[in-house]
């Protein structure tokens, strides 16, 4: 009785549920990019922060080589 019961379950679950999928890797982002990122960020904010000219101008330009390495990463992947 048992038997037959999980069979007809097992059976009309086969044919209802779908396929498990393989799983894609394309949202992982490398190691070395994600740390450019971070470290733009904490630039972005010190630059928000900043009350010397001098010291917002040296900031900005480490912002574009950070960027400038993404741009490289990206191309050679």
């Amino acid at each position: 009785m048992l038997d037959t019961l999980l069979t007809t379950i097992l059976r009309g679950c086969k044919g209802n549920v779908p396929a498990k999928r393989k799983s894609t890797r394309k949202g992982i982002i490398p190691r070395e990019r994600k740390i450019l990122m971070k470290r733009q960020a904490t630039l972005n904010k010190r630059i928000h922060k900043a009350a010397n000219i001098r010291q917002k101008s040296s900031l900005q330009a480490k912002v574009c080589d950070i960027e400038k390495k993404i741009k490289e990463s990206h191309e050679s992947q």
